[in-house]
């Protein structure tokens, strides 16, 4: 379930800060990328370049199509891998989506690998393969997030900065204790409302934040909700709604499996609203989100023990 709710906040934040995205990790895009043009997902796509592993990944992966300023026609696709655990066949796995990206569009490719793993010296950056006198190089770009420095990226005017911070943030002290990482939450969210960002990129950059940095006692999370409120001067952050009620649904389903088919579809929205409940969502939030009557949230509360 964990690699099924980070697979969700990364590919959740990356299309709602999308520009960002782009100029952040590819800098010459400025003068490149025409972002006029709403760059567009090819998710289904690649599912179809890949059927062998589209129900079995372990990692986050996006295909962006980018127009570029050179003219209408002219676009290029950039692929995105996110990975967060070691993987020694990583390199060639970045190969083959290559070649078979390039063989079905034929256009240039910009591939990124974003590593979000704690191991300092794992860190794939090409692909090579020597037989006989035939030999192929493949280098890609990389970004080490565990490499990366927490004052460089707060003073960044980028808000996928503080996309790459949170992470880095969490990964450097989450074995500290809910204390420190309360604190070290609340830095970011002060330095993310003073950077004067749009309000609906903040909204999305908040929701990664709060479910990527967890405190887990519930008298923390409760000022910390108080904070952000006062902070933001306005209701919790809703960016990535309808991506974080998936990622409730699929853990209301996997409990339901256990269950009856009736007692489990039951159980299902119950455990939604338990978890929704624990992230600090309001009942008017989560009947909102969950599209269901107050009557009906007031019914299925009363069954939670």
């Amino acid at each position: 379930m964990m690699l099924k709710h980070k697979d969700i906040l990364w590919k959740g934040i990356i299309e709602d800060l999308c520009d960002e995205f782009l100029l952040f990790f590819f800098e010459k895009g400025v003068k490149e990328f025409d972002l006029n043009r709403k760059p567009e997902f090819l998710d289904k796509e690649l599912d179809q370049l890949f059927p062998e592993s589209a129900n079995n990944r372990r990692y986050v992966d996006k295909l962006i199509k980018v127009y570029t300023l050179a003219g209408i026609e002219e676009w290029i696709l950039v692929h995105v891998e996110v990975q967060g655990y070691r993987d020694m066949d990583f390199a060639r796995r970045m190969y083959i989506y290559y070649y078979r990206i390039m063989e079905k569009y034929n256009r240039p490719i910009a591939a990124l690998a974003i590593y979000t793993d704690e191991d300092r010296k794992y860190h794939p950056k090409k692909y090579q393969k020597e037989y006989l006198g035939t030999k192929i190089t493949f280098e890609f770009n990389t970004y080490k997030i565990i490499s990366q420095d927490e004052k460089e990226l707060s003073q960044s005017t980028n808000i996928f900065a503080h996309v790459i911070l949170s992470v880095l943030v969490w990964i450097n002290n989450r074995k500290l204790g809910d204390e420190h990482i309360y604190e070290r939450k609340i830095d970011l969210v002060r330095n993310l409302v003073k950077k004067g960002y749009p309000q609906n990129k903040v909204r999305s950059m908040m929701n990664f934040l709060n479910e990527i940095i967890i405190i887990k006692e519930p008298t923390l999370r409760v000022n910390f909700e108080a904070e952000i409120n006062e902070l933001t001067k306005s209701q919790k952050s809703m960016g990535l709604e309808e991506l974080i009620k998936v990622r409730y649904k699929e853990e209301g389903r996997e409990e339901g499996r256990e269950e009856g088919r009736e007692e489990g579809r039951e159980a299902e929205i119950l455990l939604v609203i338990k978890n929704m409940t624990k992230r600090g969502f309001s009942n008017s939030e989560i009947c909102s989100i969950l599209e269901i009557r107050p009557d009906q949230f007031a019914e299925l509360q009363a069954k939670i023990i």
